[in-house]
């Protein structure tokens, strides 16, 4: 898979099991885990449907991981990149994959459809390549299986359906890290390489954003809800304008209030973080003490070949 850095890949031991035979091993044990528990068992479960809300946030976070890797593939074939520490962007991806995986790790499953999940990402290969990654996932596979083999709900579940939302926050994630890393070209002439690569990169956020926002319908899940919220962050961003102090800023951006409000509301519901780098809803005293920590952090400033190239989106340039 040209997404691994072969300078990490293990050193098995020959008498070790392969961890294509663990994981085979771990499937099969977690299969028999998940049962159907005896009736006096199952008489002081909880409902079914209290377990399927409390895995909502780990079912989207399997598709987000699933959805991550795929995007450091497309990035790295669109790059041309051998490596994958010569791909900044797809060095960025793996820290996010690497963020997501830690928290599915350390997320318990609750129902046999978050157990499968999660045992369905020991087919990923920067899990089964990789002893640490896989070790970890399998422990804690391992311990929800346990867990379920006496607490599992008579009726699973049925599985939600995705919202398209979701399959698009990864490249929301990657868009909005492109508008904090080429920041400094804002500075620039608008009319220069670097201003017109800037205004490229600002304007394929607002774009992906809104499309987000208004052109797809509305989610029907907690993961498509925490996505919606981001995008509508994107949107927000120092909507709210810098407060005159004279008892009048809430009327005077009464629409920009309502929004911020549901989107915290959105955000908190759905347990996601703002985007790294995002400088919040208002412009406030410590504003530009915000700004100047993303430029310090982007140094110079960069821009993607796509828009240095004159383009207006990764998709004319061909890259994920």
């Amino acid at each position: 898979m040209p997404s691994l850095n072969l300078r990490n890949v293990l050193r098995r031991n020959p008498d070790r099991p392969s961890l294509r035979q663990r994981a085979a091993a771990l499937k099969a044990a977690a299969a028999k885990a998940i049962r159907r528990p005896n009736p006096e068992d199952a008489a002081g479960a909880a409902p079914a449907e209290t377990w399927e809300f409390l895995d909502t946030i780990l079912l989207s976070l399997v598709r987000e991981l699933s959805a991550i890797e795929a995007s450091q593939n497309e990035t790295l074939a669109a790059a041309g990149a051998a490596d994958a520490c010569d791909c900044p962007d797809w060095v960025r991806l793996e820290r996010d994959r690497k963020r997501v995986l830690a928290r599915i790790v350390s997320t318990q499953a609750h129902t046999m459809e978050g157990v499968r999940a999660k045992v369905s990402l020991l087919d990923l290969c920067s899990v089964r390549s990789f002893q640490q990654p896989f070790d970890d996932l399998s422990r804690s596979i391992e311990a929800d299986a346990a867990r379920l083999g006496a607490t599992a709900p008579t009726v699973p579940p049925a599985p939600s359906p995705a919202d398209p939302h979701v399959a698009l926050l990864p490249a929301l994630r990657q868009a909005f890290a492109w508008t904090r890393e080429s920041h400094p070209f804002g500075d620039k002439p608008a009319n220069s390489p670097e201003g017109r690569a800037h205004d490229a990169v600002l304007g394929h956020c607002w774009d992906l954003a809104r499309h987000m926002v208004m052109d797809l319908p509305p989610p029907t899940t907690l993961a498509g809800l925490g996505a919606l919220a981001l995008a509508l962050s994107v949107y927000a961003e120092e909507i709210i304008g810098r407060p005159l102090e004279d008892g009048l800023d809430v009327q005077r951006h009464p629409e920009e209030w309502r929004l911020v409000a549901a989107t915290r509301a959105m955000m908190s519901v759905a347990g996601v973080e703002p985007l790294p780098g995002w400088t919040g809803f208002e412009v406030g005293p410590d504003s530009d003490a915000r700004w100047e920590a993303v430029k310090a952090r982007a140094g110079k400033g960069s821009a993607p070949a796509w828009a240095l190239a004159g383009k207006s989106g990764p998709d004319d340039a061909s890259e994920a």
